[in-house]
């Protein structure tokens, strides 16, 4: 029976989730692709050194083989051809940073179901039919969990739900506080998602996801990025094609020159590394893979910014590298 009285919730303003029909809602990104494994019944997967461990991580629980194989300086992939997977084989490639939008829709041809899309660093990038395709909304929104699936096969057993009203605290510190001063408790809600089983999209994330106006954030996101580019690209050996670029994460900006990264953190840019266990995995600093983790720098352009935060970013950039 529905309670009606009592003390005030937050109120959430009622729109349409942006994938209100997905497969399944789960409760991370990392869950997603855990999802995907077990409802495609995958025996072996095939991944990129140039990825987090968090993805790696529902593998190993799984207890599924996996092998890792390279990328190139475009991030594209060298030598895993649609041909050697065998029956209950998969490849997850990851969108990175959002960029890679029509080369994901080049492989989706080729590999069709055996490709698994990690859309985590690319929310806005749509599904992709007879492909399997995973977003994590907490890397583009304030939200305390989630991740979407869309897949060609869904698992039987229905799921528990999460809930995630104690993992809320450095959401609501972040308002009224620098994220430098309530990083701590950020991360540690972070590394605490990171061991959540497989669950469902908590009701508090999916009434925030279902109130946000994502066509206005795409818009944001996307003119950002742009500014940058247009600023930076002289300076970045990364090369992007402005076309694919879909309400992408962050501006990824390779430039092989020591101290960039602390500079602009000096300068309350903060920049994260992306990820330096990859370094491990490669055993080799010379491969593109390891130069991404030390020179490439993924740089804020989300919702929360506009075209001054934008400016100055840019001239730091040219400061440094012209000094």
């Amino acid at each position: 029976m529905r309670e009606i009285g009592g003390f005030f919730e937050f109120e959430f303003d009622k729109k349409v989730e942006y994938y209100y029909d997905a497969s399944a809602k789960v409760n991370s990104g990392r869950n997603a692709i855990n999802y995907v494994l077990q409802a495609s019944k995958t025996k072996k997967v095939y991944v990129p050194f140039f990825t987090c461990e968090t993805v790696i991580e529902p593998i190993k629980t799984l207890g599924l083989e996996y092998v890792f194989y390279e990328i190139d300086e475009n991030m594209e992939i060298k030598d895993i051809k649609p041909d050697m997977l065998k029956k209950n084989e998969k490849i997850i490639y990851i969108n990175y940073f959002g960029i890679k939008n029509k080369y994901v829709d080049r492989l989706a041809e080729k590999y069709t179901d055996k490709l698994i899309i990690d859309n985590t660093q690319a929310f806005f990038k749509k599904p992709i039919e007879n492909t399997h395709n995973c977003y994590s909304p907490r890397k583009f929104f304030g939200v305390p969990d989630g991740g979407y699936v869309y897949t060609t096969r869904k698992l039987v057993e229905p799921l528990e739900r999460e809930s995630s009203f104690e993992r809320c605290q450095s959401l609501l510190a972040r308002v009224e506080n620098n994220a430098s001063d309530v990083y701590d408790l950020y991360a540690q809600h972070n590394k605490d998602m990171c061991f959540r089983p497989l669950k469902s999209m908590s009701q508090l994330t999916q009434s925030i996801l279902s109130s946000i106006d994502y066509e206005k954030i795409k818009l944001i996101r996307e003119r950002n990025f742009l500014y940058l580019h247009n600023q930076l690209n002289p300076y970045n050996n990364l090369n992007i094609a402005v076309e694919q670029i879909i309400g992408p994460m962050v501006y990824p900006l390779w430039v092989e020159k020591e101290g960039l990264r602390y500079f602009l953190i000096q300068h309350k840019v903060y920049v994260p590394t992306y990820w330096k266990e990859v370094i491990d995995y490669v055993g080799d600093v010379k491969k593109v893979e390891s130069k991404f983790v030390k020179y490439l720098l993924p740089i804020p352009i989300d919702q929360r910014y506009d075209i001054n935060d934008m400016q100055r970013i840019a001239i730091l950039v040219k400061t440094f590298l012209q000094k």
